[in-house]
């Protein structure tokens, strides 16, 4: 069971790319040298991002399940599955790195958070989140050490 879901979350992801603007995406190095704060930061904009687009396109259940998700602090909550969520994206982008044959870029910290949200039945594009934090500035300078 644990491989047919990482088939489909690598399936997720491929599909995702498809649609992709690398340029807007923050690469997970980049993202773990951010400061916890920025870190945070730039999650809690995807999550609000998502949930205004939800509601703007006539998803009211989709954005208060979003909602919901991140007003849990517990270890099932949205926060909490999206670090482990991007923990998954990083294993895959290092097998991905490390076979001669792969031709596909890294994934990237809004693949990761699009696979949360699907996984939890909330459906929000990758192209879109890629619009969110667009403009993103750091309020600290990244660190050379990540997480």
């Amino acid at each position: 069971m644990h491989g047919l879901k990482k088939y489909i979350a690598a399936s997720t992801l491929a599909l995702s790319m498809l649609f992709a603007n690398a340029a807007n995406a923050m690469q997970i190095p980049q993202f773990d040298k951010l400061s916890r704060d920025d870190r945070a930061t730039y999650v809690t904009l995807l999550a609000k991002g998502s949930a205004h687009a939800l509601y703007d396109h006539g998803d009211p259940a989709g954005g208060d399940k979003l909602v919901q998700l991140f007003n849990d602090h517990g270890d099932t909550g949205g926060a909490a599955q999206f670090w482990k969520y991007l923990e998954e994206v990083s294993i895959m982008n290092k097998n991905n790195a490390a076979d001669p044959n792969n031709k596909q870029p890294p994934y990237e910290v809004e693949h990761g958070f699009a696979l949360m949200l699907k996984n939890n039945g909330i459906i929000v594009p990758v192209s879109f989140l890629l619009t969110i934090n667009k403009d993103f500035k750091p309020s600290s300078p990244p660190s050379e050490k990540t997480k």
